[in-house]
């Protein structure tokens, strides 16, 4: 991260890009003047939430609550496809009105070294279009207006540096970074990998890739089991033990031993495995919880 007196001096780039399949297309803005300098005060106070206390690490089920921001991994499937284009962005073309209406997201981009550039990036598109049919704005008198309009949040979703990606805003961080076809393509590597240590039927394999790409719920409970270290160490017969206990029938999720993954069992395997389902302490009822905020110990 840039040193917080830098931000007034360091080169500055405003880059704008979207999507099209697994590539990620950059573009150059040029800005200068006032803009410029409000553009370096956003950066800077975003910049600036990190040394706020209570930040915390990602996890894929872990909602960020009160968190100021959090800290991601470097090998959170991270869509590296866009973090390469936005870097291009400052040697791409110069943006063209014609590419107005694909943004999906831009970067305000700090730095005069390349290798420790801070990009400030976020979702969205920075234009905003006029809805009606004529829009004009007032100087001496009222003039039609013919080009885009850019408007910016002083808000910043994600800022990634040469030390790291930090998440402000952890819904939209996952979806520029998360939620992506480059990582959805991955889907079938998560399930190869959680069979390297759970048994899982061979039909069950394909069933549950093809869900979690589908269902981006049951893709963040499998991201948060892979990282579960209590995996290595469940058996057949814990697993059992287990689905007893919270009352599912070990006959209908397992199958010679194997897990098996269809659409009656899929959400009970996998809130079972992610430690999701518990009773209340007082009534006995059983409840499933969807994605979990986690506690320090006092």
């Amino acid at each position: 991260m840039l040193d917080l007196d830098e931000f007034s001096t360091a080169a500055l780039s405003l880059v704008v890009a979207w999507r099209s399949g697994k590539t990620v297309h950059s573009r150059h803005v040029v800005v200068g003047g006032a803009v410029e300098q409000a553009l370096r005060g956003y950066a800077l106070a975003n910049a600036q939430k990190l040394q706020a206390e209570g930040g915390k690490d990602y996890t894929p089920d872990d909602d960020q609550g009160d968190a100021p921001y959090l800290r991601v991994a470097a090998d959170e499937l991270i869509d590296h496809v866009v973090i390469e284009a936005l870097r291009r962005g400052p040697s791409e073309p110069l943006a063209q009105r014609s590419e107005m209406s694909k943004l999906k997201m831009y970067a305000v981009i700090l730095g005069n070294d390349p290798t420790q550039q801070v990009m400030f990036v976020s979702r969205g598109t920075p234009i905003k279009l006029g809805e009606k049919s004529l829009v004009a704005f007032l100087s001496e008198s009222l003039n039609k207006v013919t080009d885009p309009i850019f408007a910016f949040d002083p808000y910043f979703d994600v800022i990634i540096g040469p030390d790291g990606v930090i998440a402000l805003n952890q819904k939209n961080f996952e979806a520029l970074f998360k939620d992506t076809e480059a990582v959805l393509s991955k889907t079938s590597e998560w399930v190869e990998k959680l069979a390297e240590v759970l048994p899982i039927e061979g039909s069950s394999k394909i069933f549950l890739a093809d869900q979690i790409r589908r269902n981006s719920i049951l893709r963040r409970k499998v991201q948060a089991i892979l990282r579960k270290p209590h995996l290595k160490m469940l058996t057949t017969e814990t697993l059992i033990q287990n689905m007893k206990k919270h009352e599912l029938d070990p006959e209908a999720l397992l199958s010679d031993g194997e897990l098996i993954f269809d659409s009656e069992t899929k959400t009970d395997l996998l809130l079972l495995l992610n430690e999701d389902l518990f009773r209340g302490d007082f009534s006995g009822d059983a409840y499933a919880v969807s994605k979990k905020a986690s506690r320090a110990a006092g």
